[in-house]
Formats: structure tokens, C-alpha cells, sequence
């Protein structure tokens, strides 16, 4: 989702100050009273001072979405990211904020039309400026919260919902990320430590003239979901709001560092809580597991498909087959 750079209150005011002393000297240029010029000048800077905020605060607001129009999956993902409420009130505060600055401009320009010298017009553009830092400077909570909001936004998982879609699960740790490079291509990031996923991640694979999204979801914890934290509601989110097939994956290995017995009881929490969705369990690593870790595991989850880095399982293939029943 696109949400262009918020700059920050003072970032902001420096912005509106210079660029309104080049309007002014430009919009008073052809003045040929030095007088009229100069006091013309203080009011054209005070009303572009105040255009250049205002714009910029209306358009903080205009950027960000309405949540009750976003679909339900981006809109439970802010909701676990963000206090929408929260959200709604800083947006309100901005808009609020520049119309305040917007009419104490119009009273000090007022006031400088009735017959203000020179000086005079200098003393209210500068009280304009220091009303206009303090506002700004009070509002600077809300822009700072506004800046991080929009760091969610924009990380928002751009989907086609009209694809057909394979959702890997599982714990942390046990190659989900490792298993989107290889039926994707893709290149995300892969470390030997939990969570390395925080977000929700897609790449996309073609099957017999099928495009396919594959979504890699944050690991979850065998815990209730009250007991989750944000990066493991994503998973559950995307779980919930995106129809396909699960794809879990199990590490017989335990090299994840998260016992068998945890596994394969997430792994029936999600078939139960999911039912209806296709449904395949993928034991990885598979290459570096002994013949006996192979075994318990498969005997434990049921059926199930292997995968490994250094073997061709055509895993792809039957990963599709489930999915599109060809």
C-alpha cells in the first residue's frame, strides 16, 4: 500500500518557512511601493506558511486508508499492529491542526490589512510563526505515531485474492522461508534464528498455466491465541482472510528447537480450526534428518510429503496437485 514519506514537525515547519519566503518575494516582486512591498511580503508569507501545513496535513489524512473499506485480511493485520482507534484520533488531530493554523493566518493577515506599518506587520508574522511552532510542536506525538502507522501500512502484503493461494504454516524455525525459495524463487530473508519472519510474505509460482500465490506466514507457538503475540496473529490473519491450502511444516529434526509433540499438536489445532481447507503436511529437512526422525514423524502427523535442500522431491508438483486437483 502506498503512503508517501511523513515528514516530521520540525522537518515540516522548516519546509513551510523556506518555501514560503520564496513565494512571497516572488508574488511581491512587481510591487514598486518598498513599503507596500515589505508588508505585502509578512502577509504572503504568513498565508503560504499556512497553505503549505495545512495541504501537508490534509494530506497526511487523505493518504491513509479507510478501514472500514480495506478488506477484512489488511484490515485484521493493522488491527493487530495498531490501535485503530488510536489511529482515528491522531488523523483527527491533524486535520484539526491545520485548520487552526489555517484561520489564525487569516486573523493576522486581517489584522495587518488595517493600516499596520511595516513593523507592525513583521511583529504579527512572527507571533503567526510561534503560534504556528507550537502547535506543531504539540502535535508532534500524533505525527510521530502517524510516521510508524505508516510503516505498517505500507507493508500491507499486496494480494490478488482471485488466485488460487498455498499458505505455509508452522513453528518458527522449521523452513518455512526456506520452502517459499523453493517453490517461488524467491529470495527472502533466512536466518538460523525464531521469527525471522515478522511479516507476512508472497511469491508467486506457476503451475501448468496456473498462477499460484505462495504465502509465508510469521511462526506460530502452540499457545491459545490471547497468549500470541503480534508477528503470530499475522499468521493467524492470513490463516483466516486468505482461501487455500495450508501447507505445515513440520522439522523432524527438532533442530528448530521446538519438540515433535508441539508440532504435531499445532498442526491439529490449525487442521480443526481451519476444516474445509486442503490440507498438506510437508516434513522438512529431510536431507539432514536421520531414518529414524523420518519415520516418528510421519508416523505422528500421517500423510505427508518430504522436502529437503539437497534432494528433488517435486515437491512443487505435489504441492499444485492438492491445491488445483490436477
Amino acid at each position: 500500500m502506498k503512503i508517501d514519506y511523513i515528514q516530521g514537525s520540525e522537518e515540516l515547519l522548516d519546509n513551510a518557512l523556506g518555501k514560503a519566503a520564496k513565494q512571497a518575494s516572488k508574488s511581491t516582486a512587481a510591487i514598486r511601493s518598498a513599503n507596500i512591498r515589505a508588508i505585502s511580503k509578512e502577509k504572503a508569507k504568513i498565508r503560504f506558511t499556512a497553505e503549505y501545513l495545512y495541504e501537508r496535513f490534509s494530506k497526511i489524512v487523505r493518504m491513509f486508508p479507510t478501514i472500514e473499506e480495506m478488506h477484512p485480511f489488511h484490515k485484521e493485520l493493522i488491527s493487530v499492529s495498531l490501535d485503530v482507534k488510536t489511529l482515528r484520533e491522531n488523523l483527527g488531530h491533524m486535520q484539526k491542526t491545520g485548520s487552526l493554523i489555517k484561520n489564525i493566518a487569516a486573523t493576522q493577515i486581517r489584522k495587518i490589512r488595517k493600516n499596520a506599518s511595516k513593523k507592525d506587520a513583521i511583529a504579527m508574522k512572527n507571533q503567526f510563526i510561534a503560534r504556528a511552532a507550537s502547535m506543531l510542536k504539540r502535535a508532534s506525538p500524533s505525527i510521530e505515531f502517524l510516521r510508524a502507522a505508516r510503516k505498517e501500512f505500507i507493508e500491507l502484503p499486496e494480494l490478488d485474492f482471485s488466485l488460487p493461494a498455498i499458505l505455509v504454516a508452522g513453528f518458527p524455525n522449521v523452513g518455512k522461508t526456506t520452502l517459499l525459495k523453493r517453490l517461488t524463487g524467491s529470495e527472502p530473508e533466512i536466518a538460523p534464528y525464531p521469527f525471522t519472519t515478522k511479516g507476512i510474505k508472497v511469491g508467486h509460482m506457476e503451475y501448468k498455466f496456473h498462477e499460484i500465490l505462495v504465502i509465508d506466514t510469521p511462526g506460530l507457538l502452540d499457545r491459545e491465541y490471547e497468549k500470541r503475540n503480534p508477528v503470530e496473529k499475522k499468521a493467524i490473519s492470513a490463516l483466516k482472510h486468505v482461501a487455500g491450502m495450508v501447507l505445515f511444516v513440520v522439522d523432524p529434526t527438532l533442530s528448530c528447537g521446538y519438540p515433535l509433540k508441539e508440532q504435531v499438536s499445532l498442526m491439529k489445532e490449525i487442521k480443526s480450526n481451519f476444516k474445509g481447507r486442503k490440507f498438506l503436511v510437508v516434513l522438512n529437512k529431510s536431507d539432514i534428518a536421520s531414518e529414524d526422525e523420518m519415520k516418528l514423524a510421519a508416523k505422528l502427523v500421517g500423510s505427508c510429503v518430504v522436502s529437503g535442500e539437497t534432494e528433488k522431491t517435486g515437491l512443487k508438483e505435489q504441492v499444485a496437485k492438492v491445491l488445483i486437483g490436477k
